[in-house]
């Protein structure tokens, strides 16, 4: 079954791992962008011995995947054949390219509003992350890639989620794959994602080397979500009403336990929140007042 690693538009939907997407929150239209294995041939044999009568394991890593969307429309009554966009979406330097994970953003104001925006993660042959967006300007007919997030050789950007900034920008805030990391990694576009500041660490935003959920309110308020570090606990939410430059509130929301999460703004102004209390084989929902210190 093909893995659902991204999607939705503006929070507006939800997803559900490695399933269909579920309930959108009054969405009419939206693509989802997800990755679809293909076995590989072994290569080796795997490090771990297995016992006999059970199953082997090891961390073969020869999976090959591509990239595909799909359109859903009228509360997912429909649904359109995938379509494999992988050459228009895959760097020509990467081994490895995924969305998200988390939601795709369409732009509101600006020069370009109106644009589809996803963001993505890729590893290159030297095993380099890096981060950029993909982007239509034809309601996901046709896709483009922005150039690469500048970065210096020790930030490695990876899993990666945008927002839209005032006047039609994109703010964009990352994990760190470098061991060690302590700080979430964020840049700025001034032409919706096709070109970007250098990425930089936000002093004020510790990360335990986990994915973190971004989501935008309303005009001047984004929303930041992820575990509060060291380790994978805590999950706090923070508010920035100047594009992530400086952050005026922050609030414990999720403690203990916490680690990958989904925002989506509900229609009484609520955040709904999907989120992994422990691990990744569990995955709760809860939705919580911004406004609520």
């Amino acid at each position: 079954m093909p893995q659902i690693i991204g999607g939705g538009w503006n929070g507006h939907c939800r997803l559900r791992s490695q399933a269909e997407p579920i309930a959108p929150f009054g969405a009419h239209s939206f693509f989802t962008a997800y990755a679809e294995r293909h076995a590989a041939r072994r290569r080796r044999r795997p490090r771990q011995a297995h016992r006999p009568g059970r199953q082997r394991l090891g961390n073969l890593g020869l999976e090959r995947r591509r990239s595909h969307l799909d359109q859903t429309t009228r509360r997912l009554r429909t649904r359109s054949k995938p379509t494999d966009v992988s050459s228009a979406l895959k760097p020509d330097d990467a081994i490895t390219t995924c969305s998200g994970p988390g939601i795709g953003i369409q732009l509101k104001t600006g020069p370009k509003a109106d644009r589809l925006i996803i963001p993505f993660n890729s590893q290159d042959a030297k095993k380099n992350f890096f981060n950029w967006v993909a982007y239509s300007d034809d309601a996901g007919a046709t896709w483009k890639r922005g150039e690469k997030v500048p970065q210096s050789e020790t930030i490695q950007l990876n899993e990666v989620q945008v927002a839209e900034s005032v006047g039609g920008g994109l703010y964009l805030n990352s994990r760190s794959w470098r061991k060690g990391a302590s700080l979430r990694k964020v840049s700025w576009s001034q032409d919706a994602g096709e070109t970007w500041s250098q990425a930089a660490e936000d002093a004020k935003l510790p990360d335990p080397i986990c994915q973190g959920s971004l989501l935008r309110l309303d005009d001047r308020t984004i929303a930041f979500l992820n575990a509060a570090g060291p380790k994978r606990a805590n999950g706090t939410l923070r508010l920035t009403h100047d594009d992530g430059r400086t952050w005026s509130s922050s609030r414990l929301t999720f403690p203990g336990p916490f680690a990958y999460s989904s925002m989506a703004l509900l229609k009484d102004g609520r955040i709904g929140v999907l989120y992994e209390p422990a691990s990744n084989t569990v995955v709760k929902f809860r939705a919580i007042d911004p406004t609520t210190r």
